[in-house]
């Protein structure tokens, strides 16, 4: 099997990550909090697999495909379950390694979060994962107008750094993770799952211990 591409990433300064398939497998977690969103609407829930096809998408997104209303009125609804409907955030579960590695990497490189979750999911990663500290730049939903794949939440980042595309790496885990670090001129780094077969030019991973090689 040939290895993965390596970038020249002599010059990285900056790593950041995706939150969901990266840092936490929350795929099962946040499909059950979507799914209790839903019904408190008043509507049928996703299944897990409904939910799949669309979990790389912001939470207003997800939230107005699934209940069908207009953008406007899909987000007034959405900010005021949000208030009550209870995520399980205990489901999410940790990277093997992912603490250990993100701390060595903060040593040498600046951390940043960049995701399409809305702010309180952020807060929700951090009360499982910890290690906040370990970050000082985030970019969530709240802070831009075009999420992923658009390049504008990587952008918002590397501004907030004053750092150039070419001095930081994303890693990420899905196709519009790519699709915005290749529009921002950002190196990429991804997991293995099956987009893999659709991207050409990226470097690739199957767990986060895996990472630090890829950035020396």
């Amino acid at each position: 099997m040939p290895k993965s591409k390596k970038h020249n990433t002599a010059k990285v300064k900056a790593v950041l990550f995706d939150i969901d398939g990266c840092l936490v497998d929350s795929l099962v977690s946040n499909s059950i909090y979507v799914q209790r969103l839903v019904t408190a609407a008043g509507l049928k829930a996703p299944t897990l697999e409904q939910y799949s096809r669309v979990y790389y998408k912001t939470l207003p997104d997800v939230f107005k495909e699934f209940t069908g209303l207009a953008k406007k009125d899909s987000d007034k609804l959405l900010k005021k379950l949000v208030l009550h409907v209870r995520h399980p955030v205990h489901m999410q579960k940790v990277a093997p390694r992912a603490r250990e590695v993100l701390k060595n990497l903060s040593k040498k490189y600046i951390l940043g979060i960049v995701t399409n979750r809305v702010e309180l999911g952020v807060n929700r990663f951090f009360t499982v994962f910890g290690g906040r500290h370990l970050f000082p730049y985030i970019v969530s939903y709240e802070d831009f107008t075009r999420p992923k794949p658009d390049p504008e939440p990587l952008k918002i980042a590397l501004k907030k750094m004053g750092i150039k595309p070419h001095e930081a790496v994303y890693v990420g885990d899905s196709k519009s993770d790519w699709q915005a670090a290749k529009a921002a001129g950002i190196h990429f780094v991804g997991f293995a799952y099956p987009f893999k077969k659709a991207v050409k030019g990226a470097a690739w991973i199957k767990s986060i211990s895996q990472l630090p090689r890829h950035l020396n």
